[in-house]
């Protein structure tokens, strides 16, 4: 019996370690300004994401007053609808979102639309991720950008991903290693002015073109456990252009988390309790 015990408590162990050290995502801000090219005045802005993610806070920018986000689960998609103002032909605006931990955040398709919903013009996609590679931080930079089948929004359960587009030409890019954790509508160009951040260093690296099904892995290094990426780019595609500032708010790194130390700490208890309990048996006997 002392043998199985000894065996449970092992378990214990290694379940509690095993899940508490595994690496998790990073949640993911992402402030983008886009070009409206379409040659009309846009009034709605819709963006597709790959996969189902859990939108936490959204900022409509200068332009627009409304975002409604909405899982789209036969085509397994994420959709960002932006509404409630307009977007002039050659302006730009700011559309912004943010998202918990989970898969990387590819926006496989956005576009604009008039007031009838109906779509006059496509915007530029790119992804990104982050992840832990060897106790390094590496951001990388994703083109897995589509045409659309759709005509417009509301999004139709015909509607879908269609061929690829691009490809992508990433430029003027860089970043920055900060230990503050900004608002969505703070994430502007503002940060680049060393005047009005000179708390920040800003390290430029290179851009890259991508075609479709490529990506871009930027090492940042080893970050320290409170340290926030501010990572900034420009991309172009088809005509189309945008720029991209993203704040990851934790990096990846293999840590205890808390649900790791309670399942350790109830399996670890339960095992005790079999202890006291046969030692008790003992003694009565």
């Amino acid at each position: 019996m002392l043998r199985q015990i000894k065996g449970f408590i092992l378990v214990a162990v290694m379940t509690g370690v095993l899940m508490g050290c595994s690496a998790t995502a990073l949640a993911y801000d992402c402030q983008e300004w886009l070009h409206n090219d379409s040659g009309e005045t846009a009034h709605d802005l819709t963006k597709i994401l790959k996969g189902k993610h859990t939108i936490e806070r959204t900022y409509p920018g200068n332009k627009f007053k409304d975002v409604e986000v909405e899982y789209h689960s036969q085509q397994d998609i994420t959709s960002v609808h932006f509404s409630g103002g307009t977007v002039e032909h050659c302006s730009w605006t700011d559309a912004c979102f943010n998202t918990k931990e989970g898969p990387p955040v590819e926006v496989i398709h956005a576009f604009w639309t008039d007031e009838y919903g109906q779509k006059i013009g496509n915007v530029v996609g790119v992804g990104t991720n982050a992840y832990d590679s060897d106790g390094d931080v590496v951001v990388e930079v994703i083109h897995e950008w589509v045409d659309w089948t759709g005509t417009g929004y509301p999004i139709e359960p015909n509607d879908g991903p269609g061929a690829p587009m691009g490809p992508i030409t990433i430029t003027d890019v860089r970043y920055a290693i900060t230990d503050t954790v900004r608002p969505l509508e703070d994430l502007n160009n503002d940060l680049l002015d060393p005047n009005l951040t000179p708390e920040l260093t800003w390290v430029d690296v290179n851009g890259v073109t991508l075609n479709y099904g490529q990506s871009m892995p930027y090492n940042l290094g080893p970050l320290e456990a409170s340290s926030v990426v501010l990572f900034r780019f420009m991309a172009t595609g088809e005509g189309h252009e945008s720029v991209e500032m993203i704040q990851y708010r934790e990096p990846i790194i293999p840590t205890v988390s808390e649900w790791g130390l309670i399942v350790m700490a109830v399996l670890l208890l339960t095992a005790g309790a079999f202890v006291i309990v046969q030692r008790r048996r003992r003694v009565a006997a």
